[in-house]
């Protein structure tokens, strides 16, 4: 019986880690994405700023 279970546990374990992985990359990228456009955003309006200067 121990024996017929590990093999389906290790399956789980390893879609689980996955899994994690995809979420935490996909996060990451999208915090990324959104710090990029607010830089970009932001150097926008400093253009702006010095050329109202």
């Amino acid at each position: 019986m121990h024996n017929r279970k590990s093999p389906f546990l290790y399956a789980l374990l390893i879609i689980n880690a996955l899994l994690i992985a995809f979420i935490i990359d996909y996060t990451q990228r999208k915090i990324i994405n959104t710090a990029d456009s607010y830089y970009k955003q932001k150097d926008a309006l400093y253009e702006s700023a010095l050329i109202g200067i």
